[in-house]
C-alpha cells in the first residue's frame, strides 16, 4: 500500500476509535489531511474503482460474445464439410483426423472463454458492508468498501486474462483450422 493510503487508514481507525473529526487529520509528508479529505478521496476510489470493475463485467460479456461467435463459425462449417468427406486413403486420413483434432480444439478453447465466471466478482460483498455500517462511522465504511472494491478488481483481472487467453487461442487455432481444410481440399478429403 502507498503511504498516503497507510496514511489515511490510520486517520480512518483515529476516528472511529472516538477522535473528534472535526479536527482530525493525518500527516502526510509535508501535507495534513482531514477527515472529510479522507472521505473525499475514499469516495472517488470507490468511484474509481467501481467504474473499472463495470468495464470489467463489460469486458468479460464481450469475450462471452465473441466467443460465441467462434464456437458456432466452427461447429457450422464443421457440420457442412463433415457431409462432404471421402477417407478412403491414407493421406486423407491424416488429413482428416487433423482437422478433426483442430476443429476439435477450437471448440474446447470456446468452451474454455464461455464457461461461467466462478470467482469472478461484481462488486463488495454486500452482507459485511452492512455490518460495518452497524458498527462504524461513514469514514470507516467507505475505506473498507474501496478496499473490498479493489480486492474484486484484482481478482477480475486474472479471470479476464484466462478468458482472453482462451479465447486467443481459438483464434490462433482457426488459422490452423483454415490450412487444414485447404489440405484436405487439396487432397481431394472434401469434395
Amino acid at each position: 500500500m502507498s503511504a498516503v493510503w497507510m496514511a489515511v487508514r490510520r486517520l480512518a481507525q483515529a476516528i472511529v476509535d472516538g477522535a473528534d473529526q472535526s479536527n482530525a487529520s493525518v500527516v502526510v509528508g509535508t501535507d495534513s489531511i482531514s477527515a472529510a479529505e479522507v472521505l473525499k478521496s475514499a469516495s472517488a476510489a470507490v468511484e474509481e474503482i467501481r467504474r473499472q470493475i463495470d468495464h470489467q463485467v463489460r469486458a468479460a460479456d464481450t469475450v462471452d460474445t465473441k466467443g460465441a461467435a467462434v464456437l458456432t463459425l466452427t461447429a457450422t462449417v464443421a457440420g457442412f464439410a463433415a457431409t462432404r468427406v471421402q477417407l478412403d486413403n491414407d493421406v486423407r486420413r491424416v488429413a482428416g483426423v487433423i482437422t478433426f483434432v483442430i476443429v476439435l480444439a477450437i471448440l474446447g478453447c470456446c468452451i474454455q472463454a464461455l464457461k461461467p465466471r466462478a470467482g469472478f466478482s461484481y462488486g463488495a460483498n454486500a452482507t459485511d458492508l452492512v455490518a460495518l455500517v452497524d458498527q462504524y462511522p461513514h469514514e470507516q465504511v467507505m475505506l473498507a468498501l474501496a478496499d473490498s472494491l479493489r480486492d474484486a478488481r484484482n481478482v477480475n483481472v486474472e479471470h479476464l486474462e484466462a478468458k482472453q487467453g482462451w479465447y486467443q487461442n481459438a483464434l490462433r487455432l482457426i488459422v490452423a483450422g483454415i490450412v487444414a481444410i485447404a489440405v484436405m481440399v487439396a487432397v481431394e478429403a472434401i469434395k
